[in-house]
């Protein structure tokens, strides 16, 4: 139980908690608890075995998305430092231009893409403070978010607008510095 009472604040500073809401407990963090530990399980099994294993139903439930923007690689052979204020267990890499090098799921988002119109405003402010629209995977969402790889450049404060349902802009703290996360669905 102990184990458990210590989670819950890290599950409280999620995105999804704090996105939807909901009130983060105990009972709530051995469930995903319980959820992610299945599929990590799950994952596992040979996939000389998975032919035998029945398929799941139709209705089975989604394994929870993460609880923070992805971690970075261990394979990686660029420079590795700790970023000021970060998990120092966390190692983070700078490439020859003093530049943090984003971690593997961490996609810049190309000149030639186009942002959508109700996100435009979004991306106006950040890119005139310094951001970079990025994109990464939560399951089967794509997450945008906007952050800047010079340490230097990251201070941006958030935007302040709330879109037309209400929902805000999420600053989620990883060992890459802030980022600044746009909810799905937001339209202004």
């Amino acid at each position: 139980m102990g184990r458990l009472d210590k989670l819950v604040p890290m599950v409280s500073q999620s995105a999804a908690a704090r996105e939807f809401g909901i009130e983060v407990d105990r009972h709530l963090v051995s469930r995903v608890a319980l959820l992610r530990g299945l599929s990590a399980m799950e994952a596992a099994i040979p996939a000389e075995s998975a032919k035998s294993r029945p398929s799941a139903p139709k209705t089975a439930v989604a394994p929870p998305p993460p609880l923070a923007l992805p971690a970075v690689s261990e394979e990686s052979t660029s420079t590795k430092a700790d970023a000021e204020g970060s998990d120092p267990s966390v190692a983070v890499e700078f490439g020859a231009d003093g530049l943090i090098v984003p971690p593997d799921g961490w996609n810049a988002w190309s000149k030639s893409e186009r942002v959508p119109l109700e996100q435009a405003k979004v991306h106006e402010y950040y890119e005139s403070g310094g951001l970079h629209r990025y994109w990464g995977r939560s399951g089967e969402e794509i997450i945008a978010f906007y952050w800047n790889p010079d340490p230097e450049g990251q201070d941006c404060p958030m935007y302040k607008h709330l879109d037309q349902s209400g929902k805000e802009i999420k600053v989620q703290s990883t060992p890459y510095g802030p980022g600044h996360m746009i909810p799905h669905g937001w339209s202004e």
